[in-house]
């Protein structure tokens, strides 16, 4: 969790702490998105192998005597052009290379949220080199915030990385003031708190 402080405000801070959990929202959000790519190629890749094995094992059969390969031989071809359509689209789609990104992003976020919240820690007695590694770790959480622009973060996902940060941390919601039960979006909410998902 990210560190808190006591005593007098120091900007510095409290900005640590504010960058440590958006750091954590946006590393969830990543994750998120890897989960997601993962589960699509490892069906494509059993699709690739079931739909050969399943025509071996057929054809095999067929050729003992059992009588079934005119039978098979269209839900085949069906099921391989379905194969072919959805290794083109995950093609198109790029999605190992999404994959690799989601990983990066989270993992560099992850990074940015545990030197930040070590950071923070510091607060009451701060290293003499504190301004130099908070400007350090400042520019290098800005480039990666524009990384992370660029894979066009969806409102949803936003959402979903400021309701997966409030469930860690266990604190209401500023806006509906409800600390989240979990950081799944409850699907039948029809009128929801647009900050974090719940109602």
């Amino acid at each position: 969790m990210c560190a808190t402080t006591t005593g007098p405000p120091d900007q510095r801070f409290i900005e640590c702490r504010n960058r440590c959990t958006y750091a954590i929202a946006t590393a969830a959000i990543f994750q998120n998105r890897a989960r997601k790519y993962t589960k699509y190629l490892q069906r494509l890749t059993f699709l690739g192998l079931a739909l050969p094995a399943s025509i071996g094992g057929v054809v095999a059969a067929d050729l003992a005597g059992g009588g079934t390969l005119k039978e098979f031989i269209w839900i085949a071809g069906f099921v391989g052009v379905v194969q072919l359509i959805v290794t083109l689209w995950s093609a198109v789609a790029d999605w190992p290379g999404k994959l690799e990104s989601s990983l990066s992003a989270s993992g560099e976020n992850s990074r940015l949220a545990d030197e930040f919240d070590a950071l923070a820690k510091t607060f009451n007695n701060p290293p003499l080199n504190f301004d130099i590694l908070f400007e350090k770790l400042k520019a290098q959480d800005g480039a990666q915030n524009i990384a992370d622009k660029r894979q066009l973060i969806t409102k949803e996902e936003e959402i979903y990385g400021h309701r997966a940060a409030l469930y860690q941390f266990r604190i209401a919601c500023a806006v509906c003031k409800n600390v989240p039960n979990s950081r799944e979006i409850p699907g039948t909410v029809t009128t929801r708190c647009e900050t974090c998902g719940g109602n």
